[in-house]
Protein backbone atom coordinates (compact mmCIF):
# COMPACT_ATOMS: atom_id res chain seq x y z
CA UNK A 1 0.00 0.00 0.00
CA UNK A 2 1.16 3.53 -0.60
CA UNK A 3 1.24 4.53 3.03
CA UNK A 4 2.67 7.98 2.75
CA UNK A 5 2.90 11.02 0.56
CA UNK A 6 6.03 12.74 -0.67
CA UNK A 7 5.81 16.50 -0.58
CA UNK A 8 6.90 18.28 -3.75
CA UNK A 9 7.19 22.06 -3.74
CA UNK A 10 6.26 24.62 -6.37
CA UNK A 11 7.17 28.24 -5.74
CA UNK A 12 5.48 31.35 -7.04
CA UNK A 13 7.87 34.12 -7.95
CA UNK A 14 6.00 36.68 -5.85
CA UNK A 15 6.72 34.72 -2.62
CA UNK A 16 9.38 36.10 -0.36
CA UNK A 17 12.60 34.19 -1.05
CA UNK A 18 13.22 33.97 2.69
CA UNK A 19 10.33 31.54 2.99
CA UNK A 20 12.28 28.71 1.35
CA UNK A 21 15.76 30.10 0.75
CA UNK A 22 18.46 32.44 1.97
CA UNK A 23 19.47 33.60 -1.50
CA UNK A 24 22.69 35.12 -2.64
CA UNK A 25 20.50 37.71 -4.34
CA UNK A 26 16.95 38.06 -5.56
CA UNK A 27 17.86 37.55 -9.21
CA UNK A 28 19.59 34.25 -8.48
CA UNK A 29 16.67 33.13 -6.32
CA UNK A 30 14.19 33.86 -9.10
CA UNK A 31 16.30 31.95 -11.62
CA UNK A 32 16.65 29.00 -9.27
CA UNK A 33 12.92 29.05 -8.59
CA UNK A 34 12.19 28.84 -12.32
CA UNK A 35 14.46 25.79 -12.58
CA UNK A 36 12.69 24.18 -9.61
CA UNK A 37 9.26 24.75 -11.11
CA UNK A 38 10.50 23.51 -14.47
CA UNK A 39 11.59 20.30 -12.74
CA UNK A 40 8.10 19.78 -11.38
CA UNK A 41 6.65 20.30 -14.85
CA UNK A 42 9.04 17.71 -16.30
CA UNK A 43 7.90 15.28 -13.61
CA UNK A 44 4.26 15.82 -14.52
CA UNK A 45 5.22 14.96 -18.10
CA UNK A 46 7.04 11.82 -16.96
CA UNK A 47 10.44 13.18 -18.01
CA UNK A 48 12.37 12.30 -14.87
CA UNK A 49 15.85 12.74 -16.35
CA UNK A 50 15.12 16.36 -17.27
CA UNK A 51 13.54 16.89 -13.85
CA UNK A 52 16.80 15.78 -12.24
CA UNK A 53 18.73 18.27 -14.37
CA UNK A 54 16.36 21.12 -13.54
CA UNK A 55 16.55 20.57 -9.79
CA UNK A 56 20.34 20.33 -9.99
CA UNK A 57 20.44 23.62 -11.93
CA UNK A 58 18.25 25.18 -9.26
CA UNK A 59 20.70 24.13 -6.55
CA UNK A 60 23.71 25.28 -8.56
CA UNK A 61 22.06 28.66 -9.11
CA UNK A 62 20.99 29.14 -5.48
CA UNK A 63 22.59 26.59 -3.11
CA UNK A 64 20.21 27.67 -0.33
CA UNK A 65 16.98 26.84 -2.20
CA UNK A 66 15.78 24.17 0.24
CA UNK A 67 12.80 23.03 -1.78
CA UNK A 68 15.01 22.02 -4.70
CA UNK A 69 16.97 19.69 -2.39
CA UNK A 70 13.70 18.21 -1.14
CA UNK A 71 12.29 17.73 -4.64
CA UNK A 72 15.53 16.11 -5.77
CA UNK A 73 15.40 13.86 -2.72
CA UNK A 74 11.93 12.75 -3.77
CA UNK A 75 13.25 11.66 -7.16
CA UNK A 76 15.96 9.57 -5.52
CA UNK A 77 13.34 8.14 -3.17
CA UNK A 78 11.15 7.09 -6.07
CA UNK A 79 14.19 5.35 -7.59
CA UNK A 80 14.64 3.58 -4.23
CA UNK A 81 18.02 5.18 -3.76
CA UNK A 82 17.22 5.84 -0.13
CA UNK A 83 20.74 6.88 0.88
CA UNK A 84 20.81 9.73 -1.64
CA UNK A 85 17.20 10.65 -0.86
CA UNK A 86 18.05 10.98 2.84
CA UNK A 87 21.12 13.10 2.03
CA UNK A 88 19.05 15.63 0.09
CA UNK A 89 16.23 15.74 2.65
CA UNK A 90 18.80 16.38 5.38
CA UNK A 91 20.28 19.22 3.33
CA UNK A 92 16.81 20.76 2.98
CA UNK A 93 16.29 20.43 6.74
CA UNK A 94 19.65 22.05 7.52
CA UNK A 95 18.57 25.10 5.51
CA UNK A 96 15.02 25.24 6.87
CA UNK A 97 14.54 22.97 9.92
CA UNK A 98 11.16 24.57 10.59
CA UNK A 99 9.58 23.01 7.47
CA UNK A 100 7.46 20.09 8.73
CA UNK A 101 7.13 18.39 5.35
CA UNK A 102 10.90 18.13 4.94
CA UNK A 103 10.88 16.03 8.11
CA UNK A 104 7.98 13.94 6.77
CA UNK A 105 9.96 13.21 3.61
CA UNK A 106 13.02 12.15 5.61
CA UNK A 107 10.85 9.99 7.87
CA UNK A 108 9.46 8.27 4.79
CA UNK A 109 12.99 7.21 3.87
CA UNK A 110 13.51 5.66 7.30
CA UNK A 111 10.12 3.95 7.02
CA UNK A 112 11.05 2.50 3.62
CA UNK A 113 14.22 1.09 5.19
CA UNK A 114 12.13 -0.38 8.05
CA UNK A 115 13.92 1.80 10.59
CA UNK A 116 10.63 2.59 12.29
CA UNK A 117 12.14 4.20 15.38
CA UNK A 118 13.92 6.86 13.31
CA UNK A 119 10.80 7.30 11.17
CA UNK A 120 8.68 7.84 14.28
CA UNK A 121 11.16 10.39 15.60
CA UNK A 122 11.01 12.46 12.39
CA UNK A 123 7.22 12.24 12.11
CA UNK A 124 7.00 13.51 15.69
CA UNK A 125 9.28 16.43 14.84
CA UNK A 126 7.02 17.24 11.89
CA UNK A 127 3.95 17.22 14.13
CA UNK A 128 5.60 19.48 16.68
CA UNK A 129 6.16 21.93 13.84
CA UNK A 130 2.70 21.43 12.32
CA UNK A 131 0.12 19.75 14.54
CA UNK A 132 -2.47 19.86 11.74
CA UNK A 133 -0.43 17.67 9.37
CA UNK A 134 -2.79 14.75 8.67
CA UNK A 135 -0.27 12.93 6.48
CA UNK A 136 2.32 12.97 9.27
CA UNK A 137 -0.29 11.61 11.71
CA UNK A 138 -1.21 8.83 9.28
CA UNK A 139 2.40 7.90 8.63
CA UNK A 140 3.20 7.95 12.34
CA UNK A 141 0.24 5.66 13.01
CA UNK A 142 1.37 3.33 10.26
CA UNK A 143 4.91 3.20 11.68
CA UNK A 144 3.50 2.24 15.07
CA UNK A 145 1.39 -0.40 13.32
CA UNK A 146 4.54 -1.93 11.82
CA UNK A 147 6.10 -2.01 15.29
CA UNK A 148 3.04 -3.78 16.72
CA UNK A 149 2.09 -0.83 18.93
CA UNK A 150 -1.60 -1.07 18.11
CA UNK A 151 -2.88 1.38 20.72
CA UNK A 152 -0.58 4.14 19.48
CA UNK A 153 -1.41 3.21 15.89
CA UNK A 154 -5.12 3.66 16.61
CA UNK A 155 -4.48 7.01 18.28
CA UNK A 156 -2.54 8.52 15.39
CA UNK A 157 -4.65 7.03 12.59
CA UNK A 158 -7.74 8.32 14.35
CA UNK A 159 -6.12 11.74 14.63
CA UNK A 160 -5.27 11.70 10.92
CA UNK A 161 -8.90 11.01 10.05
CA UNK A 162 -10.03 13.70 12.47
CA UNK A 163 -7.76 16.19 10.71
CA UNK A 164 -8.72 15.05 7.20
CA UNK A 165 -11.83 12.91 6.93
CA UNK A 166 -11.09 12.24 3.26
CA UNK A 167 -7.58 10.85 3.70
CA UNK A 168 -8.12 7.45 2.10
CA UNK A 169 -4.81 5.92 3.17
CA UNK A 170 -5.64 6.49 6.84
CA UNK A 171 -8.83 4.44 6.48
CA UNK A 172 -6.88 1.76 4.60
CA UNK A 173 -4.26 1.58 7.33
CA UNK A 174 -6.90 1.48 10.04
CA UNK A 175 -8.66 -1.30 8.17
CA UNK A 176 -5.46 -3.31 8.13
CA UNK A 177 -5.03 -2.63 11.84
CA UNK A 178 -8.54 -3.91 12.54
CA UNK A 179 -7.73 -7.04 10.55
CA UNK A 180 -4.68 -7.72 12.68
CA UNK A 181 -6.93 -7.37 15.72
CA UNK A 182 -9.44 -9.77 14.10
CA UNK A 183 -12.15 -7.12 14.09
CA UNK A 184 -13.49 -8.12 10.69
CA UNK A 185 -16.62 -5.97 10.57
CA UNK A 186 -14.79 -2.77 11.49
CA UNK A 187 -12.00 -3.65 9.07
CA UNK A 188 -14.47 -4.13 6.23
CA UNK A 189 -16.16 -0.78 6.84
CA UNK A 190 -12.86 1.10 7.07
CA UNK A 191 -11.52 -0.53 3.91
CA UNK A 192 -14.75 0.18 2.04
CA UNK A 193 -14.39 3.82 2.99
CA UNK A 194 -10.82 3.81 1.69
CA UNK A 195 -12.03 2.42 -1.64
CA UNK A 196 -14.82 4.97 -1.81
CA UNK A 197 -12.37 7.83 -1.29
CA UNK A 198 -9.63 6.48 -3.57
CA UNK A 199 -10.93 3.76 -5.89
CA UNK A 200 -7.60 3.55 -7.76
CA UNK A 201 -5.53 2.33 -4.80
CA UNK A 202 -5.12 -1.45 -5.10
CA UNK A 203 -4.27 -2.67 -1.61
CA UNK A 204 -7.66 -2.14 0.11
CA UNK A 205 -9.28 -4.38 -2.51
CA UNK A 206 -6.89 -7.18 -1.55
CA UNK A 207 -7.79 -6.97 2.13
CA UNK A 208 -11.50 -6.76 1.33
CA UNK A 209 -11.18 -9.82 -0.90
CA UNK A 210 -9.55 -11.74 1.96
CA UNK A 211 -12.41 -10.77 4.27
CA UNK A 212 -15.00 -11.97 1.77
CA UNK A 213 -13.04 -15.15 1.04
CA UNK A 214 -12.84 -15.96 4.75
CA UNK A 215 -16.60 -15.38 4.95
CA UNK A 216 -17.11 -17.85 2.03
CA UNK A 217 -18.54 -15.08 -0.13
CA UNK A 218 -16.82 -16.22 -3.30
CA UNK A 219 -18.47 -13.78 -5.75
CA UNK A 220 -17.40 -10.73 -3.75
CA UNK A 221 -13.96 -12.22 -3.11
CA UNK A 222 -13.47 -12.72 -6.85
CA UNK A 223 -14.72 -9.20 -7.59
CA UNK A 224 -12.25 -7.61 -5.19
CA UNK A 225 -9.30 -9.80 -6.15
CA UNK A 226 -10.03 -8.83 -9.74
CA UNK A 227 -10.16 -5.16 -8.78
CA UNK A 228 -6.76 -5.48 -7.12
CA UNK A 229 -5.21 -7.17 -10.15
CA UNK A 230 -6.69 -4.60 -12.52
CA UNK A 231 -5.05 -1.79 -10.56
CA UNK A 232 -1.78 -3.53 -9.76
CA UNK A 233 -1.05 -6.12 -12.48
CA UNK A 234 2.67 -6.10 -11.63
CA UNK A 235 2.32 -5.39 -7.92
CA UNK A 236 3.86 -7.41 -5.11
CA UNK A 237 0.73 -9.51 -4.71
CA UNK A 238 -0.09 -9.98 -8.39
CA UNK A 239 0.96 -13.65 -8.67
CA UNK A 240 -0.72 -14.54 -5.39
CA UNK A 241 -3.94 -12.82 -6.45
CA UNK A 242 -3.94 -14.42 -9.91
CA UNK A 243 -3.65 -17.84 -8.23
CA UNK A 244 -6.46 -16.95 -5.83
CA UNK A 245 -8.73 -15.98 -8.71
CA UNK A 246 -7.93 -19.22 -10.53
CA UNK A 247 -8.56 -21.38 -7.46
CA UNK A 248 -11.75 -19.62 -6.43
CA UNK A 249 -13.10 -19.73 -9.99
CA UNK A 250 -12.46 -23.47 -10.16
CA UNK A 251 -14.17 -23.99 -6.82
CA UNK A 252 -17.17 -21.96 -7.96
CA UNK A 253 -17.42 -23.98 -11.20
CA UNK A 254 -17.22 -27.26 -9.32
CA UNK A 255 -19.96 -26.12 -6.93
CA UNK A 256 -22.23 -25.23 -9.83
CA UNK A 257 -21.66 -28.61 -11.48
CA UNK A 258 -22.25 -30.69 -8.35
Amino acid sequence: MQRFSLFFFFLFLFFSPRVFSSPVNLEKWQEATLYNNQGLEYERQGNVDEAFKSYEKAIQTDPTLAIAYSNLGNLYYERRDYKEAANFFKKAIRIHPEMANFHVNLANVFYAGKDYDKAISEYEVALKLDSSNAVAENNLGDAYLRKGSFQLAHHHLGKAIELNSRLAVAYANRGELYLLEKRQDEARESLKRAVELNPEEAEPYFHLAKIYEDAYNTPLALTHYGAYLERSPRGPRALEVAKKIQDLSMQANQSRQS
